[in-house]
């Protein structure tokens, strides 16, 4: 006589298991999303968000927007070389030239040194 391979199943009352850390990472994610929300309306436009937002401004951003500039006005040479045979294109068509290099300018020198020396300070 041939048996059949019987299937296992679970007991009605079994329940399931999570571990502590699970748990705790749980408890913990509930407890800083019920809490995020009032500290941040505190913070915004706080005199400590402005001291911190000017800090770093003068000590990380300033500085840092200022070598980008530099290194854009570099670069902006070899960028001016390349276009001048669209320049040269442009002049026997009785087009303008300044298109051209209107774009390299914008993004290499423009923006940077507009970023780094005009804006107001802490406006990040």
């Amino acid at each position: 006589m041939r048996t059949r391979p019987t299937r296992s199943c679970p007991s009605k009352g079994s329940s399931i298991r999570i571990s502590r850390v699970t748990f705790l990472a749980a408890a913990v994610a509930l407890l800083t999303v019920g809490h995020a929300q009032p500290s941040a309306a505190e913070w915004e436009g706080s005199v400590g968000q402005r001291i911190i937002s000017t800090g770093i401004d003068i000590a990380v951003l300033r500085p840092l927007a200022a070598l980008r500039a530099g290194i854009g006005a570099v670069l902006f040479v070899p960028a001016a070389i390349l276009a001048s045979p669209a320049c040269a294109v442009n002049a026997i068509n009785g087009a303008d030239c300044r298109p051209v290099f209107e774009a390299p300018y914008e993004v290499l020198v423009s923006e940077p040194a507009e970023y780094a020396f005009q804006r107001k300070m802490g406006e990040l």
